[in-house]
């Protein structure tokens, strides 16, 4: 979770947020969060929130793209004649050469 998704997915689960804090971490975020069960399931999104999520996950999928061609280059320039797959959290990525 992002702070971003996270506060959204507790209130789209019919949370109200009592407490909230990210404490940061050197791989990792840790988020914590105190809820108790809201009666109204109304969350407005302030439109610069979303805006920079959206900017987020974009960037994402560009650095990730990135990164994946430039480990395909090193892996045909050093096993050109081997198949090899990338693993990542969403799909995996096979190139038989």
């Amino acid at each position: 979770f992002t702070s971003f998704t996270f506060k959204n997915f507790l209130h789209k689960c019919g949370f109200s947020i009592e407490y909230y804090n990210s404490v940061q971490y050197p791989l990792e975020n840790s988020i914590i969060a105190i809820v108790k069960k809201s009666n109204n399931c109304k969350f407005l999104l302030e439109s610069n929130l979303v805006i920079n999520e959206v900017d987020r996950a974009k960037e994402f999928v560009e650095r990730i793209s990135y990164r994946k061609k430039k480990i395909h280059k090193k892996l045909t320039a050093k096993y050109f004649n081997y198949e090899y797959r990338i693993f990542q959290s969403s799909n995996t990525y096979k190139r038989t050469c």
